[in-house]
């Protein structure tokens, strides 16, 4: 939880927070990861829902996807790393880019996901501002290392700005396929029943 805490700043664990509850008090597991060495890698992330009524008594549903907590446990038992990864999403129930995938290619982690375009140059220690289903935003991957748990967040790909001007929509997560060591693809719909590939070569 004071991962990334400030120098000088005060430590979570020492403040009284409303409710007695923890910085990851909505802590969801999202995937186990086991490893050819033996090795787990865990991912977590913060999930909860918010329902408000309209003045027509209708419900609406508000999904908020937030921090994720990745862990290395060893063979043995041991825990080798933990990294709090910053990431703040808002949208509806049935929205498909509010989530976040994970690649493994040459020994790096890729978490891809949605992000804010107010949040490319932010350091791992700010807090980024939110990104809100539909209104745009930047394919960012966090990479991190395997062996050492190093932490570098990059942009991937704006999907407003790919190449001659070509409007793509539908893109989610889940349409992001591993193809190699060294690649991997991105799907898109550009209408008209359509489908789009995109390679993106890993450096």
């Amino acid at each position: 939880m004071n991962q990334y805490t400030r120098s000088g700043g005060k430590k979570v664990d020492e403040k009284k927070e409303k409710d007695d509850k923890s910085e990851f008090a909505y802590l969801e597991l999202m995937e186990v990861y086991n490893q050819s060495d033996g090795s787990l890698i865990i991912l977590g992330e913060q999930r909860f829902l918010v329902e408000s009524y309209s003045s027509r008594g209708q419900i609406r549903t508000t999904v908020y996807r937030n921090d994720i907590l990745m862990t290395k446990i060893d063979a043995t038992g041991n825990l080798v790393w933990m990294k709090k990864l910053h990431k703040r999403q808002v949208g509806s129930r049935i929205g498909n880019s509010l989530r976040f995938k994970r690649l493994t290619i040459n020994g790096i982690h890729y978490l891809f996901f949605i992000d804010n375009d107010r949040n490319l140059k932010l350091s791992l220690n700010e807090r980024p501002a939110k990104h809100i289903e539909g209104l745009g935003g930047l394919l960012t991957a966090y990479c991190v290392n395997d062996q050492t748990g190093e932490v570098q967040k990059r942009l991937v790909l704006d999907p407003a700005k790919l190449k001659n001007g070509m409007e793509v929509y539908q893109f989610g997560i889940d349409r992001i396929l591993k193809i190699s060591n060294a690649a991997f693809f991105i799907e898109f719909y550009k209408k008209g029943k359509e489908d789009v590939f995109l390679k993106v070569d890993v450096k």
